[in-house]
């Protein structure tokens, strides 16, 4: 359970640093117009087993591009939700167990 816990938060951490870097991306996204530079799929969020996330973050290979900043963004936001429901199963399932073994169960 500490490593399911310890995956998940991973993922929590790799979602905001994908958050922050869309951001950024958004940022410097050219005004007045949406770059049309081609982007190519980077590494996801580095983990494995059955809490993968297979979503990859876009990095663009020319200029910021307004829209591969609001997908990745996007993109990141749905990786930290999913990261959070595991863990808050997690906790759930530890919280069950802790009350059977004490008797305490409803």
């Amino acid at each position: 359970m500490v490593s399911a816990l310890h995956t998940a938060f991973g993922a929590l951490q790799q979602a905001a640093r994908n958050a922050e870097t869309a951001a950024q991306t958004i940022v410097a996204a050219p005004a007045g117009g949406v770059d049309q530079t081609p982007v190519r799929q980077v590494s996801g969020a580095g983990l494995s087993g059955p809490f993968a996330l297979t979503a990859g973050v876009f990095d663009s290979s020319g200029p910021a591009s307004l829209e591969s900043g609001i997908l990745d963004l996007k993109r990141a936001e749905l990786s930290y939700k999913a990261a959070a429901k595991v863990a808050a199963s997690l906790f759930r399932l530890e919280e069950g167990l802790l009350d059977a073994l004490n008797g305490t169960g409803t």
